[in-house]
């Protein structure tokens, strides 16, 4: 599941969406908006701009992420719109049987978005 929206989210809700009998467990990233931008200057937030090629984007990196590793499922949540520092900005959950394709396939989907977002971001940097 991709899903992109203005509106905060529930971590909680998306794991609950991928518990069944057959997950032996559920990895989880959650990116927040960092105080330092990677040049060290403070940021008020960032700024994440929709665009359609975003989400197909994001639904190719699901499509990927389930036929190149034994998971069962994937999400997707990525926010868009002016986010402060420390509101949510992305999570990425994967339920598998076991525990190292779960993290394997989430830094295989972490380093996708990283390339992914880049263009559609722009940080604010405070004014001194």
């Amino acid at each position: 599941m991709v899903k992109i929206q203005r509106e905060d989210f529930s971590a909680d809700e998306a794991i609950k969406k991928l518990k069944n009998p057959e997950t032996g467990c559920i990895v989880t990233f959650l990116g927040l908006v960092r105080k330092f931008s990677l040049s060290k200057k403070e940021v008020d937030g960032v700024e994440f701009n929709y665009d359609e090629k975003m989400f197909k984007k994001l639904e190719e990196v699901e499509k990927k992420a389930v036929d190149n590793f034994d998971i069962k499922s994937v999400v997707i949540l990525h926010r868009i719109g002016y986010l402060k520092v420390s509101e949510k900005i992305l999570l990425v959950a994967i339920s598998s049987l076991h525990r190292e394709a779960a993290f394997k396939c989430c830094g295989f989907i972490m380093n996708e978005i990283k390339n992914i977002h880049r263009p559609w971001m722009k940080e604010t940097i405070k004014k001194p």
